[in-house]
């Protein structure tokens, strides 16, 4: 099993993501509402499936566009840290603050001030640039 999980890893942005992680060699575990094999069955917006990350040391969170996107993120970020998951690395967008008007970037602004909030985690805009 990789240390680390993907989370929302089989979507349009998720496979990609997954793609990028293996061209630089790091191993992760993809989970996903219905994950192919190998992967693990969770969702996002229900934070009690969160607790299937216990045992992964580092967690990326990508969240689903939408009205309640916010909360998802945030209700996330918290099962992950329950689940023991020392280091959350969530995929923003290029200039969030900056382009705040936009409600799909205005959405992700609580979520990341949530990640940020352990002092451990990260906040990035591209998976090749982050710090693992």
């Amino acid at each position: 099993m990789a240390d680390m999980l993907l989370i929302g890893g089989t979507g349009t942005v998720g496979s990609a993501t997954a793609s990028a992680l293996g061209a630089m060699g790091i191993e992760a575990t993809v989970a996903s509402r219905r994950p192919g094999p190998g992967g693990i069955a969770l969702d996002v917006a229900d934070p009690d499936s969160l607790a299937a990350a216990k045992g992964f040391s580092t967690a990326l969170l990508l969240t689903p566009i939408g009205p309640e996107e916010s909360a998802i993120g945030i209700a996330a970020v918290c099962a992950l840290r329950r689940a023991g998951v020392a280091k959350i690395v969530y995929l923003a967008i290029m200039n969030l603050e900056a382009m705040r008007a936009i409600p799909h970037f205005e959405a992700k602004i609580p979520i990341k001030d949530e990640v940020l909030a352990d002092g451990r985690s990260v906040v990035t805009k591209d998976v090749t640039a982050a710090q693992w």
